[in-house]
């Protein structure tokens, strides 16, 4: 028995010998064994790669292939670029030399501008600018107006007390001095419309201021030379004279730039007279008719953009200059009040 157990361990260490003969397993000094794997994995022979990544080899196979497989040839390296790279590099040969000789702005920065210069305006900026054939409409209906008049020219007015044949004349009192005189306006209209005209319902309120020095009633003199005293007092009077009237307005608007007007109704004149001596102030109503006619002129096409604006701002549709002759005529009253002359003014209608 124990010559059979010596001669089975005989055995067994021979064929592990021999195993590690046939195999021929050997490891270098300092090397691991991944290390003496990946030797034996890499491929022996003239056409084993050496050095690179698979990703490298593959490239350089698709760079080898000829164009009877019916692929094109490698790319050059300017083909290789991307297509926006190439566009990049070409833009410089676009851009316009500066007079330095340098470059100026690039293609995209030309055409920028290009853009930038032209109008930036708007339709209605056009039209309003007169730069365009296209007319401005204005919606609404015109139903209303406005305005004001100033006496500038021919004015004559004459006031007198009933009952006082003696009393000195208003123009001797305060005829020299001037007078300024104005009038506000609002219309109602009727109707409107721009061939058959407009009718409409006005309320006009006026003020009117007069100053002057007293006149004395008789002539003193100088009991020592017998020269006589001036005739002017030394009292200041002053006279407000506010009209209101209510008239009818009929405007003819068939031939649209000019259009001519007439207005009548009655009036009533308050009068306030005051005076810087210790006398009391006087005052009264007088009672007259108001006529007026004259003629609107269009100011819309004068003045396109200042239009717009009025109508974008508060919806007024045509404005006008006015020039008109007014005449108060004298019907009744404590005060006889009669006056006339010719106003500039303007109106506005929306």
């Amino acid at each position: 028995m124990l010559l059979n157990g010596l001669k089975a361990r005989a055995i067994f260490a021979t064929a592990v010998v021999l195993i590690l003969s046939a195999e021929r397993v050997s490891f270098a000094e300092g090397e691991s064994y991944t290390e003496q794997l990946k030797k034996e994995i890499e491929p022996k022979g003239p056409g084993a790669r050496t050095q690179g990544s698979y990703t490298e080899e593959f490239k350089k196979k698709l760079e080898s292939r000829t164009a009877v497989e019916g692929e094109p040839e490698a790319a050059t390296p300017a083909e290789a670029q991307g297509y926006t790279e190439r566009l990049r590099e070409d833009l410089p040969a676009l851009r316009a030399p500066s007079p330095n000789g340098g470059v100026e702005n690039s293609y995209l920065e030309r055409e920028k501008k290009k853009l930038e210069s032209k109008s930036q305006t708007g339709a209605i900026a056009a039209v309003a600018e007169g730069k365009s054939d296209l007319s401005l409409k204005k919606p609404g209906n015109i139903s209303r107006a406005f305005g004001f008049r100033y006496g500038v020219a021919s004015l004559t007015r004459s006031y007198s007390v009933s009952g006082s044949p003696g009393a000195v004349g208003f123009s001797s009192l305060y005829g020299a001095n001037y007078v300024p005189e104005v009038s506000f306006l609002y219309e109602m209209q009727l109707f409107h419309s721009e061939i058959l005209g407009s009718l409409g319902g006005v309320a006009l309120m006026g003020l009117s201021y007069f100053s002057g020095k007293g006149i004395m009633s008789s002539q003193f003199a100088d009991p020592r030379t017998g020269a006589p005293y001036s005739s002017t007092s030394k009292t200041t009077f002053q006279l407000f004279s506010v009209p209101a009237t209510f008239a009818l307005n009929y405007r003819l608007n068939i031939l649209h730039y000019v259009r001519p007007y007439i207005m009548a109704g009655p009036t009533v004149v308050a009068s306030l007279e005051s005076r810087s001596d210790s006398k009391p102030s006087g005052s009264g109503l007088s009672y007259a008719a108001y006529l007026s006619f004259g003629a609107s002129i269009l100011l819309d096409w004068m003045a396109k953009a200042a239009n717009w604006d009025l109508y974008m701002d508060h919806k007024i549709q045509h404005s006008y200059l006015t020039v008109d002759y007014i005449q108060f005529i004298p019907l009744g009253g404590a005060i006889k009040a009669q006056s006339s002359g010719v106003f500039v003014g303007f109106t506005f209608e929306y």
